[in-house]
Order: C-alpha cells, then sequence, then structure tokens
C-alpha cells in the first residue's frame, strides 16, 4: 500500500510504502514524535514498493528531502481523491518496465495529466 502524509499547514506530503493499516497506523506514530506539525494521512492505492518509485519519479522536481516533496494544494487534492491499483509489469520491484502494461500506462497519463496540471 502506498500512503501520502501530510504535514499540517505546509505542502510538504511524504509519499511512502508500507505493507498494511495497521504498520502504517505505527509508522504515523513514530514519524509525529519527530515532527512540529501534525501529521495526516490524506490517502492510500494500492501498490508495492515498485510503484512507490514510479511516484518518487514522477514528482521529483517537486522532492524536498527524503521521501518528502513539496506539492501544491492541486497536486495535495489529486493524490487524495486518486484511488487505482498501480503495479509495475514485473514481480521483481528493482527492475520496473511500465511500458508492456497497456493498462497501466493509460492509468500512469492519467495520473499524469491530474497531477502536472
Amino acid at each position: 500500500m502506498i500512503y501520502f502524509i501530510q504535514a499540517a499547514e505546509t505542502e510538504m506530503v511524504k509519499i511512502g510504502f508500507t505493507d498494511s493499516h495497521e504498520t502504517l497506523k505505527v509508522r504515523i506514530k513514530v514519524l509525529q514524535t519527530g515532527s512540529p506539525y501534525e501529521l495526516r494521512v490524506i490517502g492510500t492505492v494500492a501498490g508495492d514498493i515498485g510503484t512507490e518509485k514510479l511516484l518518487h519519479a514522477l514528482f521529483h522536481n517537486d522532492h524536498e528531502r527524503g521521501e518528502w516533496f513539496k506539492l501544491t494544494d492541486e497536486q495535495i487534492y489529486t493524490l487524495s481523491q486518486f484511488e487505482c491499483e498501480l503495479r509495475p509489469a514485473t514481480d521483481n520491484p528493482q527492475v520496473i518496465d511500465f511500458t508492456k502494461d497497456n493498462e497501466f500506462m493509460a492509468v500512469h497519463d492519467e495520473l499524469i495529466q491530474r497531477i502536472r496540471k
């Protein structure tokens, strides 16, 4: 599962991967301890480590530090509304060839259009 955590009152969003809602709850508590801002989950999508890498690549121009990205309100809104299963075309997350999966590419193109408006 891919999650999007926003630091309240900022444009900062963490894009990360976890294997369940339970581990996400733990992760948020750990992150909250070191954050001066209230952290809130603004959305999740089905996916794996390959999906996380894809989203990091999509937002490379907005990268701030680690898995944190400075996003516009519109980008944040789009992420909070976008629900779709994004999967690489291979079982090996280290080798990602999304271009061979037509359904994935259609979703990918839609996501890029929504994010980069």
